[in-house]
């Protein structure tokens, strides 16, 4: 599910097109949130090589406190690695078949979050 707007939603529309899984939704109202972080089955938080030990993404909190796991793309040792890997899978950014590894490791309950 996607939520809001976004300078890549054309690509990525075109992308998933015949996806009957993918669900694009407007921007919603704050007092949402909540409800929609917990609809989630798994966060990614992809983040860019460069970008990791920046600034921490003000969206993981929300990603931590629905309890679900998370995938978030990050080098080894930057802050959001460490606090990542308490809650789910850090992969290298750029990789693409790591996410997609990720993702089925998680789907699969091979990683139990508490």
């Amino acid at each position: 599910m996607f939520v809001g707007r976004r300078s890549d939603d054309e690509r990525l529309k075109r992308q998933a097109a015949g996806l009957a899984n993918m669900h694009w939704l407007p921007l919603q109202p704050e007092e949402r949130l909540n409800a929609f972080l917990n609809l989630a089955s798994i966060h990614l938080l992809p983040q860019k090589e460069d970008a990791a030990d920046l600034v921490m993404p003000s969206k993981l909190t929300g990603m931590l406190a629905s309890g679900r796991p998370i995938i978030a793309t990050a080098k080894p040792g930057t802050q959001v690695a460490q606090v990542v890997e308490q809650a789910g899978i850090v992969v290298e950014p750029g990789c693409l078949p790591c996410i997609v590894a990720a993702i089925h490791r998680v789907g699969d309950d091979e990683l139990r979050v508490q």
